[in-house]
């Protein structure tokens, strides 16, 4: 297991709220940061150790409805 660091964003970037994610593989640390999404954070960074690991857009229903028509 290894332990990121998930920071969720605000609109202008700043980081609001920061969670410890511990995850085998990167891609299960990436699905754990995802779920962290909600309503007023459009983005959530992935990060281990010093290294920035991912950038985790999170999309509103309305945005994520779009992108995917029924």
């Amino acid at each position: 297991m290894q332990t990121f660091r998930a920071y969720l964003l605000n609109a202008e970037g700043r980081i609001v709220w920061g969670e410890w994610v511990e995850a085998a593989t990167k891609e299960d640390a990436i699905v754990q940061a995802h779920a962290l999404c909600k309503e007023g954070t459009p983005m959530v960074e992935l990060w281990l150790g010093d290294r920035p690991v991912a950038e985790i857009p999170c999309a509103t229903p309305r945005e994520a409805e779009a992108s995917h028509p029924h």
